[in-house]
């Protein structure tokens, strides 16, 4: 907040808080949010990613997205601000310095023409280096070399993999996943959490030894449901990763309490998120979308749900007796 304030202005919220203790635990490989849309996901991304390069954290950052266009975006945000912004470059740079950035050139890797190297303010030596990759790209063989070494990517972001548009075709997603899956984790080194029983993994830090300890390698993945067969929709139910869903309101049962220690008076919608979104600002999202029939659009992108609430449960009215007498039975018509 103090080092991006134009990307903080509206309220922190109790989910914020929550999303930046996951991401700051360096013990924790691999960490999905389902947040909803204008939470701030790719504003937290850009500042983490700063904060990465500006202590020398991380050595081969890579940002994927569902186009590299999309993750140029970012990673040129990242840029800009790395050059400009006077409050880090007068935290993190001599007096007189800033930071420098040199770009990838390499003409016959047009997927890397947009990465570049952050540099010591003093020296120029390389101690950093941002790439985008668009989910169609080619992943094999991922790394750089920096100062004659060979560095593999040891911290990944994927912001809004999947395309508005694309994401309903099936064969689509399932190159996705397959994707995810098969050619980007694999970038990363071989190096493996401890498995922590039947929970996600963790990595062992060893601080008394190495105080400068850091994880081989951590990956972020942020993003809205966009289909009930999304990609994130299978890493919220893989145990692996450490998944959290965070959405700005809900539907709640009465009596149920709220997180600012409230109660809900009645069954309805509530906000999760006093501090930005009211509840009657809920209620009134909620009939405007049932009157449109755009529910199920507004479960995905604010409830982090593949679907409203209203077609998971089951009312009394779905049931009806059988009678025997009935003519449409003794016709035998298929009533199902």
């Amino acid at each position: 907040k103090w080092m991006m304030p134009q990307a903080c202005s509206k309220p922190v919220t109790w989910q914020h808080d929550r999303s930046y203790k996951l991401m700051d635990d360096e013990t924790l490989p691999k960490v999905c949010g389902c947040m909803w849309r204008g939470a701030g996901k790719t504003s937290t991304a850009e500042a983490k990613i700063i904060k990465y390069a500006v202590i020398r954290q991380k050595k081969f950052i890579m940002v994927v997205a569902a186009s590299f266009d999309k993750a140029a975006e970012i990673t040129e945000n990242v840029r800009m601000e790395l050059s400009t912004n006077e409050r880090i470059i007068r935290t993190f740079c001599p007096p007189g310095t800033r930071f420098s950035t040199k770009s990838f050139e390499d003409a016959s890797i047009a997927q890397r023409k947009k990465g570049f190297f952050v540099c010591d303010p003093v020296t120029g030596r390389p101690h950093t280096f941002i790439m985008p990759k668009g989910i169609d790209q080619p992943f094999r063989g991922s790394k750089i070399t920096m100062m004659g070494t060979w560095v593999r990517p040891d911290m990944i972001f994927v912001d809004d993999l999947e395309k508005d548009d694309e994401v309903t075709n099936p064969d689509i997603r399932k190159k996705v996943r397959e994707t995810f899956e098969s050619k980007l984790m694999p970038c990363v080194s071989d190096d493996m959490p401890e498995v922590q029983g039947e929970f996600r993994d963790r990595w062992r830090p060893d601080y008394e030894n190495n105080p400068q300890w850091q994880p081989p390698w951590r990956i972020f993945y942020m993003d809205t449901i966009k289909d009930p067969d999304a990609n994130i929709v299978h890493i919220l139910a893989d145990p692996e990763w450490m998944s959290v869903r965070m959405p700005q309101f809900k539907l709640c049962e009465e009596g149920e309490k709220l997180p600012d220690g409230s109660v809900a008076k009645r069954k309805g919608y509530y906000s999760l998120v006093p501090e930005r979104i009211s509840t009657p600002q809920v209620q009134l999202l909620v009939k405007r979308a049932k009157k449109k029939g755009a529910m199920t659009t507004l479960a995905r992108e604010r409830m982090c749900l593949a679907t409203p609430p209203e077609m998971n449960s089951i009312s009394s009215k779905l049931f009806k007796y059988y009678d025997e007498s009935e003519d449409h039975v003794q016709r035998g018509i298929d009533v199902t």
